[in-house]
């Protein structure tokens, strides 16, 4: 994934790459293909798009694909797994964790609330450390919450 340097590395390393999208948010993948046409040469970084039961089932089985890295959901990751395992290729993957946020009434609820906006947000929220849910004490939640939205406002 390229969040976390995976992409970078491959490339790196001399590696041709193969970016599979989301069908639901392509864009950034293509927008990614069009600045790098200019950088490496033609089939260097490639993207295909389409459904992940055609092309990436496709794409994982192929014989020449070596490793294959994920961000997404877990039942995702499974098919993957289940399709890579009988040629044991290398994986990687980021699955929906969307990890909890305890907020306790001694905190200190700015810093709290800043270090929520940027880690909540962190890679548009893909991320399976993302804190995406905040459970906060009884007497802290409202004035927590004032702090949260104004701090998440500027984005």
């Amino acid at each position: 994934s390229a969040h976390d340097g995976g992409l970078e590395a491959a490339l790196a390393a001399g590696n041709c790459v193969v970016i599979k999208p989301s069908e639901i948010t392509p864009l950034t993948a293509l927008k990614l293909a069009v600045l790098a046409k200019d950088i490496f040469p033609p089939g260097v970084l490639n993207v295909l798009f389409g459904r992940g039961q055609t092309v990436g089932d496709v794409l994982t089985g192929h014989e020449k694909v070596r490793m294959v890295s994920l961000t997404g959901s877990i039942a995702t990751g499974e098919h993957i797994l289940r399709h890579t395992a009988p040629a044991i290729k290398r994986t990687h993957m980021e699955l929906g964790g969307k990890a909890p946020v305890i907020v306790f009434d001694d905190a200190d609820l700015d810093a709290v609330a800043q270090g929520i906006r940027t880690f909540g947000f962190y890679n548009a929220g893909q991320d399976c450390t993302a804190a995406c849910r905040i459970y906060a004490q009884r007497d802290v939640i409202i004035h927590y919450a004032r702090i949260y939205i104004r701090a998440a406002r500027y984005l």
